[in-house]
């Protein structure tokens, strides 16, 4: 109906209020797709997720223009390159919390006017 999303996961756009907890994505087959997309979101929350990650692949968690995301106890494979894109000028206020992407090799990108003063911790 929509054709190919950008996200093989979560494709969330336009959205305010929105939290996902523990929730575990997975493919049949191989795919390079984000897990999680959130373009032009207020107030989200993402606590718990495994994803199947996949060498090449895109983010892992992608955010376009979220104002408050919170990225809670989520886990980054060896293969995360990166683990989470910040995309946007209006990407801000960015909580990481209990997460683990010291294993990722590179755990956040930052894109298109997003900047690391978006996210805390550093």
């Amino acid at each position: 109906m929509f054709g190919t999303l950008p996200a093989y996961g979560l494709y969330c756009r336009h959205v305010e209020d929105l939290t996902f907890r523990n929730v575990q994505l997975d493919t049949l087959r191989p795919d390079l797709r984000h897990a999680v997309l959130a373009d032009d979101v207020k107030r989200l929350r993402i606590e718990g997720l495994q994803a199947a990650e996949v060498p090449g692949a895109e983010a892992v968690i992608r955010l376009v223009q979220v104002e408050g995301a919170a990225i809670c106890r989520c886990k980054a494979s060896a293969t995360a390159d990166p683990f989470l894109l910040l995309e946007g000028d209006r990407t801000r206020q960015v909580v990481l919390e209990e997460n683990d992407p010291a294993v990722a090799a590179r755990p956040i990108e930052f894109r298109g006017g997003a900047s690391a003063q978006a996210v805390s911790p550093p």
